[in-house]
């Protein structure tokens, strides 16, 4: 004689094997889940070291230029006699005023 299940048994069997499987699926999905997150922090850390490395670029070219701006100033200051401490220069006629 051969072995039957009732309809109820069928149906709980295959029930189950489809809750193991979708079990499985959502742990992939997790697993898969996790190794993004992963590459997203070391994209980040890639990207958080490119950008300290462009700070130092723009803190050099901070530093050329107030080199720059400090050797035209004394320059400016040589040739016209005066200190442009605590001084504005009108931008429409070029005139020297004092601040104060």
């Amino acid at each position: 004689m051969t072995k039957k299940l009732t309809k109820a048994q069928y149906w709980e069997w295959r029930c189950t094997i489809e809750e193991m499987k979708t079990a499985e699926l959502n742990k992939g999905r997790e697993i898969l889940s996790i190794k993004l997150m992963e590459k997203d922090l070391e994209l980040q850390q890639l990207k958080l070291m490119n950008q300290k490395r462009n700070l130092g670029k723009v803190t050099n070219a901070v530093v050329d230029a107030k080199k720059e701006y400090e050797r035209f100033k004394e320059m400016l200051e040589e040739k016209l006699k005066i200190s442009l401490k605590d001084k504005s220069i009108d931008p429409v006629t070029f005139e020297i005023h004092d601040l104060g």
